[in-house]
């Protein structure tokens, strides 16, 4: 009789055992939580805990039974071909890539647009001649430009500098919300003999350029190439000299 005792426990703590499950993520293989079971008329259904356990013993063997999620594929299966005490559910959801989203003022004319802006021309910068891009910067009225050496160069907009003023080439950021306080030099990375155009927009343009731009935005233009069918070779040439700190610059450009 001793012989018998031992195996019927056995089976009936295995039994018990078995009719609780784990409900895992396929991925992570982490315990999903609030996952319901319900038979197939649905007048049985029960929630996984905090553990992703579940108690399937209210359940008959030839009941199908659905896991359902929110977030997850909806998992159906016989009772009795359950084997194991995990179920692994596949996500639902799609991860996208990233995606930035530049947003760019078109063509409008200056008297229909409520913010103040500063516009240098091609001709303009031909004719100052600046050094840096921080020296054209402070020849724009508005613009005040912090100058530690001869070399810096950082501007300031409606007392806002550093993260608060976006610096933008051709549509591309040069910084953001996330840079430190205090004055950075970042603008004078932009040569002005490449540029066809500066345009400054004084005031929080965050609606088009986003949070980074609370004191204004300063967008430079690079000069854009020609398409033509004609085959035409442009050369030319610059040549500055400053006695102040005695500072030379010369440059060679050739258009094809």
């Amino acid at each position: 009789m001793k012989r018998f005792i031992l195996p019927i426990l056995y089976f009936i703590i295995y039994t018990s055992t078995a009719q609780i499950i784990t409900v895992l993520d396929e991925e992570s293989e982490f315990p999903i939580v609030k996952v319901a079971v319900v038979n197939e008329d649905n007048s049985k259904h029960i929630v996984s805990d905090k553990n992703g356990k579940i108690d399937l013993s209210i359940f008959n063997e030839n009941e199908i039974l659905s896991f359902r999620h929110v977030t997850y594929i909806e998992f159906e299966v016989l009772k009795r071909q359950l084997t194991g005490d995990k179920i692994y559910l596949r996500s639902n959801s799609h991860h996208l890539k990233e995606v930035f989203l530049s947003s760019s003022k078109s063509k409008e004319s200056r008297k229909r647009i409520a913010e103040q802006v500063a516009v240098f021309s091609i001709q303009d910068i031909q004719r100052l001649s600046p050094q840096t891009s921080a020296d054209l910067l402070a020849e724009i009225p508005g613009i005040k430009v912090q100058k530690s050496q001869f070399g810096g160069g950082s501007p300031v907009l409606r007392g806002m500098e550093a993260n608060r003023v976006l610096l933008v080439v051709d549509g591309v950021r040069m910084n953001n919300a996330i840079y430190r306080k205090g004055h950075l030099q970042n603008s004078i990375s932009v040569s002005p003999n490449m540029l066809d155009r500066v345009e400054v927009i004084f005031g929080p343009s965050s609606v088009i350029y986003g949070s980074d731009a609370l004191g204004g935005v300063i967008h430079y233009y690079t000069r854009k190439p020609m398409v033509s069918d004609k085959t035409n070779v442009n050369t030319s040439f610059l040549g500055r000299y400053s006695s102040v700190n005695n500072e030379f610059t010369s440059q060679l450009g050739i258009e094809l």
